[in-house]
């Protein structure tokens, strides 16, 4: 019996994890998929129904690079709206980004990856293209020195 994903309803709930070094850069992959393919994230995916946001973040980055992350914090939301499923359905995804310390592993890329890249923020900012969700967060929260970052503030612009 072969099971099908439910059509998009609603937005989807997504986390995406912003995987830091001892060098202060950051783990960007590029998309390979039916929807958002060629376009710069950070490692991670859809929350399942009743899993909770760090749990699906763990997973996610684990099936996806393999490596093994610890989350440190919080650091703000993005939004893509109106993006195309495979199916040429639009959807909106929602998701919400975690600050996290890489703990061990050696990267492999899966099935949904084509390339990564480490990087500061900075850098990473100018990638093109970036999905729209990221590029919303961009926009709402500042790409801020790695001190800032760590030291649990989040700052949003005016």
């Amino acid at each position: 019996m072969f099971l099908r994903k439910p059509a998009v309803e609603g937005p989807l709930l997504t986390v995406q994890a912003m995987i830091r070094k001892n060098t202060g850069q950051y783990l960007a992959v590029k998309r390979n998929g039916a929807a958002g393919t060629g376009s710069w994230e950070f490692p991670g995916g859809r929350v399942k129904p009743g899993e909770a946001l760090e749990k699906a973040l763990e997973r996610e980055v684990k099936e996806g690079t393999g490596l093994k992350v610890s989350i440190e914090r919080f650091v703000g939301w993005g939004q893509g709206s109106g993006l195309t499923a495979g199916d040429g359905k639009p959807y909106d995804r929602f998701v919400m980004f975690f600050e996290c310390r890489l703990i061990k592993g050696k990267l492999r890329l899966d099935h949904e990856t084509s390339d990564h890249k480490w990087a500061g923020l900075e850098d990473i900012m100018e990638f093109r293209p970036l999905g729209r969700p990221v590029q919303d967060f961009f926009g709402k929260f500042m790409a801020i020195p790695h001190e800032l970052l760590t030291g649990g503030r989040a700052i949003i612009k005016e």
